[in-house]
Order: structure tokens, then sequence, then C-alpha cells
């Protein structure tokens, strides 16, 4: 064996047009010149290296089609596989995603296919070139695979493991599992470089560690150390006689090397000669991956695949079986019985949320090979579920606070929901209904809305405390969620919310995932804190415990078949075991950090159906499922009720909506109905009012010294008024110039503003008063307001505060000040004399509504018709015509009007009128007012100024701190 360079000068000749390449790190090249000398008397001046590729962040592994004239290479900084046309230059990209640390590339030349290990995830792949139709061959029993070569004549592939049993193996390339052997596992630490002679069939390869290189035939025998006491060889290859090598120092991990010797070292076999190294030192050099670009390195051999690709609908593999060849399918797809033909797809798969991507692992094979869905802009998914009808995959990105949902390949990508989302922990799909439903644990409630998003709704909003998981039962119309709250339980209800029971509430304490079993009839879930995997029946009974994880921290659950499968947290794991037994539990996939949801679907539509996947059950808008096939229709919040038929929603011109400090309710004065207006900010309010155009309500909460508005249907919840607010008791809207009024009952004064809060004016301030109620006439031009003090008034003044005058006194307590727009009277209620009184808007006719001594009313809302009066601390709602005091009726019983407190009607008949405000805020840069009718029937319009600031001048509209 050499141990010194040869004394006498040699020339190595490459043949025509072949060259030596090798990756840089961060650029590949090639030499200049075809001829490498050595001698004894020193180093002759080395040719340029030239530049073919440059801009690589950490170029390694190379390879090249000499047919086709094309180079290959990995990336380590990128991650990537790359291809280069040697003929126009062109860079192309081969594999991008699912790849770690490819160390090592190999091309069979013959059927165009690129093989390649990855150190990280412990896999063997080939793909086409463009990787296209990529598998992986081997995943069992890899441990940090180092680099492979191919043997295309003989249908074999080999590859060096650096794992704690280091050693070579060899295999079919078509990845048969049964031909896989080792050939070379004793006196082998860290095998590094391999190379073939396919003339000789002689392997050769290089030890960095024990700093050899060796050869030995096909199958491992005939062993002889060719080089040895050389440095620790990174890559190997050869031609001729010739071997080359690029060597590494300091480090037993590719990735981490921390310096290269600057050389490419090189081996005559027939001399048993070692050439002096090529060094530029006017170039920086680190050698890594090396190959000899020249048409005897890939020497032309039969191709079984030439014609119509062997018969096979994908890949086309070489094989050292008898037919010289096999196909075989993209990763996670089986083949088809005949042996040639692949699925279209895979047919049952986990889909995997990874908070920066969400992936799908198909269980058709047993790779279990993770592949990332190609869906852009995920910034933290949380949740997922699957709609098999549509083939769509839906999730929760609690980052962006939105829901989205795409196609498996990346297309269709649509947001379906952005508003109102505070941490959506839960999602679940009715493929039969098209609804989705979602947990919130920020805001307390699960949600519904159609598969697109719209009709949203809220299902579930009280007694409710950090939902986490939620999943649905189509077909026997119920759901089950998890709550973290205190304590920790599981309840069901159908699927419109209703039937609500509590489940498990015992030994729970983070139950996160939930599965059901729809054969079985059980419903399954995991607890973080207890480590344990638990099922029931539907209605909690039969209770008992699958399996208990230790040191875990179980996030997600799903079922497919007879196996459970769950991600953990603590673990980095996705695992399996038997659902009914909990035995054998297996890893599925490993060693992947940020693992969150989990959900095994089953691509083909699932059997069974139900009243509303029939033409959505005849529903204008949300179907919902109920146990016996007993389905209802929904309506999506807001203004929209369901019509009596029970099928079609409709906006409604009317209804009353009744506040009992913390929440807000609705009743139909058509149907009755009554529906909850999911507004959850609410803490403490004492009053309300409307905005019927834009569907915008309105309160004051004293209590939190705030007020606030937000859209009926929950959405664009803001607080508009906080500051210096004291003690806001009541609130009036102008929605003609769109002001808002409040009673500042604290600081003894009323206060308008524009609706968003800004332009604050004081209009009135009394220390002397005690002010009660107040309502705003914008048609008119007025404003009510009523004073308890000195036996109680009533004061009407215009719009901004002024020309106040007592419109009728003596009234005690007046709460509730109303006004009939039609026939210009006002109404409210005397708290003394549990009554209702009125007067027209000059104070005359004043009259008391005679109504039996039991009623105690504290609300009441007008329309053309009649009076509707919520009393204290009944469940009765009645009403009364204003013909006929005397005429009493009940329009609805409910326990919800006894904890009421106060009541406005919603009918767009009372919010109608223009005046010159409504115009562009009639000109005036903050508030702008009307005064009452003076003649020619025109209201006549002027502009205000918040407190401390005043007009420029007596026409001016603008405001400013000094008065002119």
């Amino acid at each position: 064996m050499p141990s010194s360079h040869s004394s006498s000068s040699i020339l190595y000749l490459l043949t025509v047009d072949s060259y030596i390449i090798f990756a840089n790190r961060k650029d590949i090249r090639k030499l200049d010149e075809n001829v490498f000398s050595s001698s004894l008397t020193g180093h002759r001046k080395a040719p340029n290296a030239t530049v073919l590729i440059d801009q690589l962040e950490d170029a390694t592994a190379i390879d090249f089609d000499y047919e086709k004239n094309l180079l290959f290479w990995t990336d380590l900084g990128f991650e990537t596989i790359k291809g280069f046309g040697l003929d126009d230059g062109h860079i192309f990209d081969v594999i991008t995603t699912g790849i770690e640390s490819p160390e090592s590339l190999a091309c069979d030349w013959i059927t165009k296919k690129l093989y390649w290990v990855d150190s990280e995830t412990n896999h063997i792949d080939v793909s086409n070139y463009d990787g296209s139709h990529r598998t992986v061959l081997f995943w069992k029993d890899l441990d940090q695979p180092r680099t492979i070569v191919l043997v295309p004549s003989d249908g074999i592939m080999f590859w060096s493991d650096w794992g704690e049993t280091p050693k070579i193996e060899k295999a079919s390339m078509d990845g048969n599992h049964s031909t896989r052997e080792i050939i070379i596992k004793n006196n082998i630490s860290w095998p590094n470089g391999l190379t073939v002679d396919y003339v000789t069939k002689t392997l050769y390869f290089a030890d960095a560690k024990l700093g050899y290189i060796s050869s030995c035939d096909f199958e491992g025998r005939n062993f002889k150390t060719v080089v040895s006491n050389v440095s620790q060889i990174f890559a190997l290859t050869l031609t001729g006689n010739i071997l080359y090598w690029t060597e590494m120092q300091n480090t037993n991990s590719i990735k981490n090397h921390h310096s290269f010797k600057n050389g490419i070292h090189f081996y005559d076999r027939s001399l048993d000669k070692l050439g002096v190294p090529y060094i530029n030192p006017h170039q920086s050099l680190s050698p890594l991956g090396i190959t000899v670009f020249d048409v005897n390195r890939q020497p032309k051999s039969y191709n079984p695949c030439a014609h119509n690709n062997g018969g096979c609908s994908h890949l086309c593999l070489l094989s050292s079986n008898s037919e010289h060849y096999s196909c075989a399918c993209p990763t996670g797809i089986k083949l088809e019985l005949d042996g040639k033909t692949c699925h279209s797809s895979a047919q049952k798969l986990l889909l995997l949320a990874r908070r920066l991507d969400i992936r799908r692992i198909s269980l058709d094979t047993n790779d279990y090979t993770p592949v990332v869905l190609p869906i852009k802009n995920i910034k933290h998914a949380v949740t997922l579920d699957y709609d098999p009808i549509e083939g769509k995959v839906y999730w929760t990105d609690d980052e962006l606070l939105v829901i989205k949902r795409a196609s498996l390949n990346g297309s269709q990508l649509e947001t379906i929901i952005s508003t109102e989302l505070m941490y959506p922990d839960g999602l679940a799909i009715d493929w039969i209904a098209r609804n989705i439903y979602w947990t919130d644990a920020a805001l307390n409630r699960i949600e519904a809305a159609r598969l697109n998003g719209t009709s949203r709704k809220i299902i579930i909003s009280k007694d409710i405390d950090q939902p986490r998981a939620i999943v649905v039962h189509p077909l026997d119309g119920i759901m089950f969620w998890s709550d973290w709250g205190v304590p920790g339980k599981i309840e069901r209800a159908s699927l419109d919310g209703s039937d609500r029971i509590v489940i498990v509430n015992t030994s729970l304490a983070w139950p996160n995932g939930l599965a059901i079993d729809y054969e079985l009839s059980h419903i399954y879930w995991c607890d973080a804190k207890t480590k344990a995997i638990e099922m029931s029946r539907f209605d909690g009974s039969n209770r008992r415990t699958i399996a208990v994880i230790e040191r875990s921290h179980m996030y997600d659950l799903t079922l497919m078949d007879e196996f459970i499968y769950w991600t953990d947290w603590t673990r980095r794991t996705v695992e399996k075991t038997y659902k009914l037994t909990g035995s054998e539990i297996s890893i599925v996939i490993e060693n992947l950090p940020d693992l969150m949801g989990l959900k095994a679907v089953s691509i083909s539509s699932p059997n069974g159906t139900n009243p509303c996947g029939d033409n959505n059950g005849n529903c204008s808008h949300l179907c919902f499922n109920r146990p016996h096939q007993r389905y209802v229709c929904g309506c999506p919040d807001g203004s929209s009720q369901l019509e009596e038929d029970g099928r079609t929603c409709t906006k409604s011109d009317s209804y009353l909506i009744f506040l009992d400090k913390i929440e807000m309710n609705r009743v139909s004065l058509k149907t009755k109905k009554i529906d909850h207006l999911p507004i959850i900010d609410i803490k403490s309010a004492s009053a309300i009012d409307i905005d019927i155009e834009n569907e915008i309500i309105y309160w004051a909460d004293p209590k939190n010294h705030l007020i606030a508005r937000s859209h009926f249907d929950g959405s664009k919840f803001e607080i508009i008024l906080q500051n210096d607010l004291g003690t806001p008791q009541d609130i009036s809207f102008d929605w003609i110039s769109e002001n808002l009024y409040w009673i500042n009952s604290e600081e003894k004064r009323i206060e308008v503003s524009r609706s968003n809060g800004i332009y604050r004016k004081i209009i009135f301030q009394d220390r002397h008063s005690q002010l009660n109620s107040l309502v705003v006439n914008p048609v008119d031009g007025y404003l009510f307001w009523s004073d308890r003090s000195n036996a109680g008034k009533i004061i009407i003044s215009f719009l901004d505060g002024n020309r106040r005058k007592i419109l009728v006194d003596s009234v005690g307590s007046a709460i509730s000040l109303t006004i009939d727009y039609g026939e210009k009277i006002l109404y409210w209620i005397s708290m003394e004399y549990n009554i209702i009184m009125s007067s027209y808007f000059n104070g005359n006719s004043r009259t008391a509504l005679n109504f039996e001594n039991s009623m105690k009313p504290i609300s009441i809302a007008i329309n053309d018709e009649f009076i509707y009066v919520l009393n204290q601390n009944s469940d009765l709602l009645e009403y009364f015509s204003k013909k006929n005091h005397s005429i009493k009726s009940i329009l609805d019983q409910n326990d919800l009007y006894a904890s009421a407190n106060q009541m406005i009607l919603f009918d767009r008949s009372n919010q109608k009128g223009w005046n010159f405000c409504a115009d562009q805020n009639g000109g005036c840069e903050q508030l702008c007012f009307v005064k009452p009718v003076q003649k020619n029937n025109v209201h006549e319009s002027y502009c205000g100024c918040t407190t401390h600031y005043f007009l420029d001048g007596h026409e001016s509209k603008k405001c400013s701190r000094k008065f002119s």
C-alpha cells in the first residue's frame, strides 16, 4: 500500500469531453484542464477550477447523467435537490419539500431516476429527474445513511450507514426489502465515500475515521485495503485506474463540518501511486462531493423500462429480479393487484397540523412518510378536519386568527372565517349538512357556519369555559366537545346546541383530543395531564382507560379502523395503538416537533345520510340534524329570523331586544321565537339602543365605566367610550346625524359624541340634578330627559342641549322614555306609581294608562299598534292596544323575561327621516345638530364642537380651541 507520493512525473489523462466536477459548498466547479500531475519535487501551477453554479448555501453531493448532459446536487443549507443543464445552463428544482439532510444522491442513467439518502429522516428515496412520482424505498433500520451508489446493469444499489452499528448495505434498486443485506459490518466506523468500478464489478469505500480506502466485490467478499493512512475522506469517485477523493476535518457530522482540506486527492490503482493533491492557493476551495463527468462512468445496459415505461402507470424501477424491473407508486399510494397500476391517491391517511405546515401520512403503506401539503401562508395551524365530499382540508390558524380550507394539492386555498376569532382551538366538519363547527377557547363559545363560512351562528355560549376539541356525528345528529374549565369535562349536545348534557366530569384535567367510533358508538379522549387515553359510550357510561402514556403530553386524537392515533408534544411523536385493548403501542412518526391537530380520513365518501343531506332539508340557510332524524333549520346570527314555516330565514322588520346585564336576546313579534344575540363582551349593561340600518347595538356599562357597540351578529365589538365616563346610566342614538347621547349620573351631566365616540361635548350639567333616562328624537329635533329631583320632571331641549324647558313636572322617577313617532307622543314609566304615562311633545294631554295593580313595568316599547311592557320579576311579556289600554295580551312567557332589565323595539319604521346632518355630517368638522321645524317645514342644521372647542366664526363649520 502506498504511503508517499510517486517519485516520477506521471500524466493522468481523462477522456475527451471529460472533467472533474466537485461541490464547493457555496458553488459547484469543474477543472479547466483534463490533466493531473504529481511529483515529489513539489506542486506545479494548478489550473483554475471554473465555477459552474454559484450562490449556493451548502452544496454537498453531486452526480450527473452523461447522456442528458445534466448535473444534480444536494444543498444541505437550502434542504433541496436541484438540477442543472450543462447545455443550456438552466437550473431547475427537483426536490424542495420533505427533505432535511440529503447527504448523497445517485443517478440511474438508464431509466432516468434519481436516488438519495436523508440522514435526518433516515430514508432512501427515488423520483424521476424532475422530482415527480417520489417514493420511499427504505425507512426501517436506517441510522444516518451517508452515501449511495447504483449499479443499473445489475439493478442493485449500495449505501453506507453511520449509525450506532456502522455498515454498508446492498439491495435491489426497486426497494424490495427481501433483497436487502449487510455486506460490510466489521472493521468499519464512518463509512463515507462509495464508488463502483463497473468493469470489474468492484465496490470501493472509504472510512473517514479509520483512514482507509478499501474494496470488495458486490457480495462484500474479497475485502482489500487500497489506500491507508489517509485523513477523513468525504467523497470518493473513480475513472479508469484513478481514484479521486475529498477530505474533511474535525467532525463526525456532515451537516456540522467545520473545515475541509482544500485539495482533491487521487491515487493510481495500476501504479499503486498517490498523486500530488490538486490545490490552488489562489482559490478558496472546500471540495465536498466529487464526480468525474465521463461517458465511461455510465456504461449502457439493457433498459426494461424503455418500452411503455415497462407497463407501469408511474415508476418503473430497475430490479435485481428475473424481469430486471418492477413497478412502484408515489409515496403512500398502493400498487394494485396487477402489479402495474397505482391507485389514484392514498385511500386512507392521517392529516397532521404542524404549526407552519400541514402534512399527510398515508396509512395505505407502511413507511408512514409525512408529505407536506403545498399550502402557502400557514403561520400557526392548530387543528384540522377533512371534507370527504369535496376533498378539502380545513384548519384553524391562531396567529392569523382565521379558518381556511384548501384541496390536498394546495389549490383552491381560501379563507372562510376571518373575523371574531380569538383562539380557535377545535374544528369539525358535518360532511352531510355541509356545516363547519369550531370552538374558541378565548371567547368561550362554539359556533357553526356553512362550509364556505356563510350563515355563521353561535351554538353554545353559556356555561362553557375553555372549550378545546370538538367532533360531530352527522348520522346521529350529535356533537361532543371537551372543556378545560374547572372541573374538566366532556359534553354532548344535538348539532343545533340543544339537548346539552355533561357525559364525563370526573378524573379529568386537560381533556384534549376527541374521536368518535362511528361503528361501536364510543367516544374516545386523551388527557394531557392524567396521561390517559379513555373511552365511554355516548352517554358517558362504560368508561374505561385504554392506555396511560407516561412522560407524555398528548394533544390530539383520531381513529381509523382498529387503531387510535395521537400526537404527543413531549415525545415529539405520532403514535398508535389498538383502540379496544391499548396493546402494541408503536411509533408512526418520531422526532417531529410542533405537532398539533391530527385527523384520520378516508378519501372515499362515507356511507349514510340524514335529512339535511337532501336539499339541505329545504332550509334556506342552516340545517341541523338531531337524534332520531328530528332535524331543524337555523338562521345566521344577526337580524334574520326563522319564519313560521320553520324553513326560511328572513330579515325581520320587527322584534324586541331585551337585556339582562350580561346578555341580550330577542323575540320575534311574528313567530314569538326567541334567539340569543351572540354578543359575548357584555359585562354589566344597564341600557341599550340600536342603529337599525347598520344593525349595530350600543350599550352602557356603569360598573365598568364604558360604552360599547357591536353588530347584531357579535362581530366588530369595540369600546367607544371609556375615559372620564363616570357612571353611564342611559344612552340614546341619533340615527340621522349618527350622534350618541348618554347620561353620566355620577357627574350629573349629559354628553353627546359621534357614534364612534369622538368629539365629546357636554350639553347639560347640574350638580343638583338626578338624571334618570333620556331619548333623542332626531326626526323632530328634540332631546328629552328625566330628572327625579324636586318631585321629578321631564325636560325637552334642542339636540345640543340648548333651549331646554320643563315638559311635564311632578312625574317622580321617570324611566324608559319612549317615543311614538307617528302620534308624536312621549311615553314613560313612573316608578313610584307603577304606571305608564304619556304626553304630547308640548306637554299637553298628559295621560296615565290605567293597568291592573299587579303590574310593575320597568321597560316599554311602542310600535304603530301596541305598547309592549316588561314587568319586574315577571316571566310574562305583555302588550296592550294603544287605542284601548284595558285590553291586555300575553306575547310570550319565558324565564328570560324575569331577569331582563330593559327592552327596545327593532322596527325599521321607527328609524326613518332625513335632515341636512345626514349629508356628510352637514359639512361640519365635528358635530352636526338640527333645530326643530321652524318655517317652510325645513330643519335648519348647525355645527357644534367638542367641549373646550369653539366654532371659528358665526358661519364657520370648523372648530378650534380659541373662540373668535
